[in-house]
């Protein structure tokens, strides 16, 4: 009795030990992203056994073979995501090595070459494809480079401003169609780009001078399947004369749009932008696109775009509805 309850045991043992091998699924999703300014960006996925402990290392290797330890992890959880960025400037590594451990041992290992980013891209048409320069392992598909698609129908060149004299960014949009659905739409800077040599509105400048310069951030349209832009920090207008500030002051309010302050108005006609997208995707393009914009004027109409009004000096603002008014 005491014989065939040890040989339970051993069975009971050896095969919880064979579950647990079975279980480790190992890297399940790898993403190494083209060099970018010298940064590399790296998403690691991997499924293993919350019984064993397993230990991840990811070396950089360069063009002689030599690998470097960039980062070493382990853990114990169910399934593990991890997101990395490091400085290549000094380096020159060639490639990443990824290596899931278990036990001591290199259950699997995946290694990825490094791929200098595409140049900027400007004045694309309505679609376009990425060069393949981000790996992407998946356990289905193995690793390999990938191209991403972008489909800017959406995305006005020439963009008609409405009476209010405001730019509502989210007007511009654009499709995107990942190789993979875990991918995740990113972009490291997004800037509304602009000339203003006379300074009429210099409390938006650039440190560049003469520039007009906003901060933009991707939001996801879900119902259109759609990205949009949108401000990435508060913005804040003088009801009046519709200057900008990207500061609160005294007689601002907040809001969510760009206005076209009347004395800017008063010099162009026609006045360009820029969205300039760097870093975009996993191929973290550097994506430029200009639109022009227009002002629908009139003789008699509206005092906000009419050469000759009525208005009623007392009223106040209200953008919310987008009441216009003359003001005094």
């Amino acid at each position: 009795m005491k014989f065939l309850r040890l040989l339970i045991v051993f069975l009971s043992v050896g095969s919880l030990r064979v579950q647990r091998v079975n279980f480790d699924r190992g890297f399940t999703y790898i993403e190494v992203s083209a060099c970018d300014e010298n940064n590399i960006d790296i998403i690691c996925e991997h499924i293993g056994s919350p019984l064993v402990k397993r230990n991840i290392n990811i070396y950089g290797v360069t063009a002689k073979g030599n690998k470097s330890l960039i980062k070493s992890y382990n853990t114990k959880n169910l399934k593990v995501e991890n997101k990395l960025t490091f400085n290549n400037k000094n380096t020159f590594y060639k490639s990443v090595l990824f290596e899931y451990v278990v036990n001591n041992n290199v259950f699997t290992k995946e290694q990825a070459e490094i791929k200098n980013r595409q140049g900027t891209i400007r004045n694309v048409d309505e679609g376009f494809d990425t060069e393949e320069n981000a790996y992407i392992y998946t356990k289905d598909n193995g690793g390999q480079y990938v191209s991403e698609n972008f489909n800017s129908f959406n995305f006005p060149k020439t963009f008609e401003l409405d009476k209010y004299q405001k730019i509502d960014f989210s007007k511009f949009r654009f499709k995107y169609n990942p190789y993979d659905e875990r991918q995740n739409l990113t972009c490291d800077k997004i800037v509304f780009f602009g000339i203003d040599l006379n300074n009429h509105m210099e409390e938006i400048h650039s440190n560049l001078k003469g520039t007009i310069s906003i901060d933009l951030k991707l939001k996801y349209d879900q119902k259109m399947k759609e990205y949009y832009l949108t401000p990435k920090n508060n913005l804040y207008v003088n009801p009046i004369t519709l200057h900008m500030s990207l500061v609160e002051k005294e007689g601002y309010i907040n809001t969510n749009y760009f206005y076209i302050s009347n004395d800017y108005k008063k010099v162009l006609d026609d006045i360009n932008f820029s969205f300039h997208l760097r870093g975009l995707g996993s191929n973290k393009i550097y994506l430029v696109l200009n639109t022009s914009l227009r002002m629908n004027t009139s003789l008699f109409g509206d005092c906000s775009n009419s050469q000759y009004c009525v208005g009623d000096s007392v009223s106040k603002a209200d953008f919310n509805v987008g009441k216009v008014v003359k003001y005094s």
